[in-house]
């Protein structure tokens, strides 16, 4: 009967403070609602929870250029997006050796993507310099279903997408994958973490790491 009692009087959580993640990159924004804070990552599990937005003031923390598509959502589903960008995105500060890079990226065995922001990048790259086809027979590498979405977005499918959205399960998959002593070059931020590039260079590879733009 005390076990009964103590369910009986359970306090129950609303909705509203619920966790949910929304299908908008591999980070994690904040969202606000009701007075309370929580992560939101992907909206895929917010779509069935729409009644809980209606009327909620949503934060996105996002660069501004990466926010559209996420508000067009949240509005749909009855939600007030706020955009107040926490991260800028900038060419990088010497951009010769990504120039380079871009020229040549038919030279290597694999291009890695690890956001969509390197891929946004590379493609204007590619359009300033008038190249078509910057990928040649290259294969591609993606850490997620979003850079998917980008590259196809401009007619190109990627050999590879990470079967976990985190740069150290690319390491893993692409590893598997890649023949002896492959030719690599990863187009990233200017900082990020070295896993990626540290563990297909443990196992015999060659590996570019080029920065693509800057946080």
């Amino acid at each position: 009967r005390a076990a009964i009692r103590t369910q009986q009087f359970r306090p129950k959580l609303p909705n509203t403070t619920r966790s949910a993640r929304l299908r908008t990159s591999s980070r994690p924004i904040r969202v606000r609602s009701s007075g309370l804070a929580f992560p939101l990552a992907r909206l895929s599990d917010v779509v069935s929870a729409s009644s809980a937005l209606a009327g909620k003031t949503v934060l996105l923390t996002r660069a501004r250029a990466q926010s559209e598509e996420t508000v067009a959502l949240l509005s749909a589903h009855g939600a007030k997006a706020l955009i107040f960008p926490v991260i800028s995105i900038h060419p990088p500060s010497d951009p010769k050796p990504f120039h380079a890079a871009v020229a040549s990226l038919s030279s290597y065995a694999w291009v890695v993507f690890t956001s969509v922001n390197g891929v946004r990048a590379t493609f204007e790259e590619a359009d300033r310099q008038k190249i078509a086809h910057p990928f040649g027979d290259a294969k591609i590498a993606v850490v997620g279903s979003s850079t998917t979405h980008a590259l196809e977005a401009r007619g190109v499918k990627p050999d590879l997408q990470a079967k976990e959205f985190v740069g150290d399960a690319l390491a893993k998959d692409l590893a598997a994958v890649l023949t002896e002593r492959s030719r690599v070059v990863i187009l990233r931020a200017k900082v990020a973490r070295e896993v990626l590039p540290e563990t297909l260079r443990a196992a015999g590879h060659h590996v570019d790491v080029v920065a693509a733009y800057e946080t």
